[in-house]
């Protein structure tokens, strides 16, 4: 019988006992990397200057939350993956706001074995890398299909939905805010909407740099969607008027006329291809 996730994923919670309440997230600041180079638990590296200055913009961000009382009762505590880019960002948007941090081994990326700090050319040059792709692997066995070294979705969605339900029940850590990764997001996202991870890979970039609430039964971005590109200059007319897609091709243009730094125009128009999507 095909391994249903998304059952597997609801009697585990009940496992859990998991709480009603809520839970804030945040995806991490970008960290440098190889272009389309694949990036899980198995790649530790600091922030940037450039990522640095995007913490710095989610603190802001985040202490705007706080004034306006749009996190609620949240707690004084930033739990973050230990994953130094999770890490970085947490301390920066904690030293702002006055918060403390504490890293939750649970909260780290997927890992991807073999496929870790690879391009996608690298992989698709080689047979033994590129049979793990999705587009080679049938959707029923994409949950469970193992690449070497790493976790299958399966794995991956247990340690991550069994973490939650566990922070869930830490009454000392009252509505805490998690600074984590993509591919978290990508699972809780799928996990409430019924979805494989595979089907929904990506979609957290509809929302990075903004704040997510999760609780047992749903994920929501918080705020307007497109105020996470607030900071570049025109932007807030299209945030206003909600035009997703004047925003989307006004940020890309920013992308490509404006910036100075590499960094930051390949981790804007990456962004850019997903606002459309929030």
């Amino acid at each position: 019988m095909l391994y249903n996730l998304v059952e597997y994923l609801i009697k585990l919670c009940y496992k859990h006992s998991i709480m009603v309440g809520s839970l804030y997230l945040m995806h991490h600041a970008p960290a440098p990397r190889r272009s389309q180079e694949i990036v899980g638990a198995g790649i530790d590296r600091d922030l940037d200057e450039y990522g640095r200055n995007v913490a710095v913009l989610q603190s802001e961000r985040l202490e705007h939350y706080l004034e306006n009382g749009t996190l609620g009762t949240i707690g004084r505590t930033i739990l973050t993956s230990p994953l130094r880019r999770a890490l970085q960002t947490a301390e920066i948007m904690a030293g702002r706001c006055g918060f403390d941090v504490e890293p939750v081994p649970g909260l780290t990326a997927q890992h991807f074995g073999v496929l870790e700090g690879k391009t996608m050319h690298e992989v698709n040059e080689k047979a033994e890398l590129r049979q793990h792709m999705w587009d080679q692997i049938a959707p029923e066995d994409r949950d469970k299909h193992q690449v070497p070294g790493g976790e299958s979705n399966y794995d991956f969605a247990q340690r991550i939905i069994g973490s939650i339900a566990d922070l869930r029940q830490m009454v000392d850590i009252p509505t805490p805010l998690i600074i984590t990764h993509g591919s978290v997001i990508d699972t809780l996202i799928g996990y409430h909407s019924g979805r494989r991870l595979d089907e929904v890979e990506g979609q957290n970039r509809a929302y990075e740099g903004r704040a997510l609430v999760d609780t047992p039964t749903a994920i929501t971005a918080l705020g307007r969607p497109g105020e996470q590109y607030l900071h570049i200059p025109g932007a807030s007319a299209f945030v206003g008027q909600q035009d997703l897609d004047g925003l989307r091709r006004h940020v890309e243009l920013y992308a490509k006329e404006y910036t100075t730094s590499e960094a930051e125009r390949t981790h804007l128009l990456k962004l850019a291809s997903f606002i459309t999507r929030a």
